[in-house]
C-alpha cells in the first residue's frame, strides 16, 4: 500500500512502505513528519509503527551491542576496584559511565543510560540528530545534535556517510538567517541547510526574471520563520528536508 508524506505543506508520494522504512532507518523520516494513506487524512508518522520496524530492529541490535559493551565495562571496573580498594566509588566510575542520560526515539523515552551507550546509539544511527536528549545538568530536552558531548558522535557519522552524499552535521540557525537575508535571492540558505532542490528552484526563478521581486520577499519571510522556530522545529522542518522522495531507491534525492 502506497503512502504519502507531507513536508512543510508539500505532499510527496506515493511512496511504498519499504522506501519509507529505509528513510526512517537512516534518520531522514521521524515521527514528527506527517503521513497519509490517501493523501487527504494526515497523521504523525509515529502513528504508523510499521514504518519504523527496520529502525526498531537496528535499535534493538544496537542496544544488544551496547549491553555487551556495558557488561564488559562493568566487569573491568569491578576488577579495577578489587585491585585498588582504597578508591571510593565516585573516584572509580568514569564520567562517561555515569547513568544520567535520557533520550527519546519516535516519541518513546528511554534511559537512564551512560554517555558511552548514547554515543554507541549515534554510531549505529539508531539515535538521529533531531531526537531529543536530556540529563540532570540540562534545563530542558534538546536535539541530540545541539548537545556538545554528542556532537563528535554525529561528526563521525557524517564521515561514514560521506560517500553517499548525506550531510548529517548540525546546522546553525544564525548562519541560515544571515544567508537568507543577504543571499536569499540566490537560495544560498537552502543549499546550506541541505535543501538543494529549493535552492536550484530559486535560482531558476531568478534567471527567468520571475523571481526578481518574489525571491527577495520569499527569502525575507523564510528568514523570519527560521528565526522564530525553536531548535527542534528548525532541525526537523528546515534541515535536509527540502528534497524529493525517490520511491524506487528509498532515498531522498
Amino acid at each position: 500500500m502506497p503512502y504519502y508524506v507531507r513536508v512543510r505543506g508539500n505532499m510527496r508520494g506515493p511512496v511504498e512502505l519499504p522506501a519509507l522504512q529505509n528513510l526512517a532507518s537512516q534518520g531522514k523520516l521521524s515521527g514528527a513528519h506527517e503521513v497519509s494513506e490517501d493523501g487527504k487524512n494526515w497523521k504523525p508518522a509515529s502513528s504508523y509503527p510499521e514504518i519504523f520496524e527496520k529502525r526498531a530492529e537496528r535499535t534493538k541490535s544496537a542496544r544488544a551491542s551496547v549491553a555487551t559493551l556495558s557488561a564488559n565495562t562493568n566487569q573491568n571496573e569491578s576488577q579495577s576496584q578489587s585491585l585498588s580498594p582504597g578508591l571510593t566509588s565516585d573516584q572509580s566510575v568514569p564520567v562517561n559511565q555515569i547513568r544520567e542520560w535520557h533520550y527519546s526515539i519516535d516519541g518513546v523515552q528511554h534511559g537512564p543510560a551512560t554517555l558511552s551507550e548514547v554515543l554507541s546509539l549515534i554510531r549505529y544511527q539508531s539515535l538521529s540528530k533531531s531526537d531529543l536528549v536530556w540529563r540532570s545538568s540540562m534545563i530542558q530536552w534538546a536535539p541530540a545534535s545541539h548537545v556538545p558531548e554528542l556532537v563528535a558522535g554525529f561528526s563521525q557519522g557524517a564521515k561514514g556517510n560521506a560517500n553517499r552524499g548525506v550531510d548529517t552535521g548540525p546546522k546553525s540557525k544564525a548562519t541560515a538567517i544571515i544567508l537568507a537575508l543577504f543571499l536569499g535571492s540566490l537560495g544560498i540558505h537552502h543549499f546550506y541547510l541541505g535543501n538543494n532542490l529549493r535552492g536550484i528552484l530559486m535560482i531558476v526563478l531568478l534567471l527567468a526574471g520571475i523571481g526578481l521581486i518574489a525571491c527577495p520577499i520569499i527569502a525575507l519571510v523564510e528568514a523570519i520563520l527560521i528565526g522564530t522556530a525553536n531548535d527542534e522545529t528548525f532541525q526537523t522542518k528546515w534541515c535536509n528536508l527540502g528534497m524529493s522522495f525517490n520511491s524506487n531507491s528509498g532515498a531522498i534525492a
